[in-house]
């Protein structure tokens, strides 16, 4: 008897917020998993240095409106929204290779979606 595999694709999309002359890549558009895998989907950098950045992630489900899920600061520390399942998402930035990856843990069919990063350079604001 033939087994069903249901298959969800993950769909990442990459947006810009810093002052400069920089972009973001995603190496891998889309990417379809079997339910309850684990998906990575990768965000990088260039001609910026991601390591002073914020990466901020998020989720846009089919006619819904965009969710955001977590953000990794400047600092490394991780930062999640208080509607988002704690061990559901996990994100890290690595600077050696300018790439922040968004890893999905246990995927269902409620995860198939667009996944949007994007960068933010905050400026301090002391005088």
């Amino acid at each position: 008897m033939p087994s069903l595999f249901h298959l969800l694709t993950l769909t990442v999309l990459g947006a810009l917020c810093v002052y400069g002359a920089g972009h973001l890549e995603q190496p891998q558009l889309s990417s379809t998993k079997t339910l309850s895998k684990t998906a990575r989907l990768e965000c990088v950098a260039s001609g910026i240095t991601i390591s002073k950045m914020s990466v901020y992630w998020y989720q846009e489900r089919p006619g819904e409106a965009m969710q955001h899920l977590l953000h990794i600061l400047s600092n490394n520390t991780v930062r999640r929204e208080s509607d988002v399942t704690l061990g559901k998402f996990e994100a890290d930035k690595k600077p050696e290779t300018s790439t922040s990856t968004l890893t999905i843990h246990n995927v269902q069919e409620q995860d198939a979606a667009t996944y949007y990063c994007a960068l933010w350079e905050a400026h301090s604001s002391r005088h």
